[in-house]
């Protein structure tokens, strides 16, 4: 083979290893933002940490672990500020919060997106923070149920979310690129 071919060679080969991580990366969405946001749970100016759970088991769990890109909330209110959670299972029934997004204004009612960029492993729980009575949670049926805790949660404390309202479902998706 030519001196060229070879360069040629492993020139290509070198590009396919450092193109392979991004023709290989997917996204997939964790939870779902879809529905009519009808009603709030937590008083304004009480924070309040939402997670989603259907027939006893949290529903917003990350299947690999990646990055979190951007997170959305279908919101029925304005001006509430929100913050994504990543909690990590703690044994009996609670959870440590790993790492939070930062604040987020809601803008307009409806779909809101936020950026963000947080590293989730599999197995890991998604919740939402809010402190503002906003309006992000809609009727689910049977078995679907949004599971809380009250007051302040900072990065690295762990609790159980102990207040349970039945039939509603958080408004929260997000994309986990991996």
């Amino acid at each position: 083979m030519s001196r060229l071919k070879v360069l040629i060679a492993v020139a290509v080969g070198v590009l396919a290893v450092f193109a392979a991580p991004t023709a290989l990366a997917h996204t997939s969405t964790v939870g779902s933002s879809g529905g009519s946001a009808m009603t709030n749970l937590c008083a304004a100016s009480i924070e309040c940490t939402y997670v989603n759970y259907q027939h006893g088991k949290p529903t917003d769990v990350v299947k690999h672990s990646g990055t979190l890109t951007d997170y959305s909330v279908n919101a029925g209110s304005v001006g509430g500020q929100v913050q994504l959670r990543v909690l990590r299972p703690a044994g009996h029934g609670k959870f440590k919060v790993v790492r939070s997004s930062g604040l987020e204004t809601v803008a307009s009612p409806g779909l809101n997106t936020f950026a963000t960029s947080l590293k989730v492993k599999a197995g890991d729980v998604l919740a939402l923070s809010n402190d503002t009575s906003g309006i992000y949670m809609a009727s689910a049926p049977t078995g679907t149920c949004v599971r809380y805790i009250q007051g302040l949660l900072p990065d690295g404390a762990t609790a159980r979310p102990d207040h349970i309202v039945p039939q509603l479902h958080l408004l929260l998706g997000a994309d986990v690129k991996h």
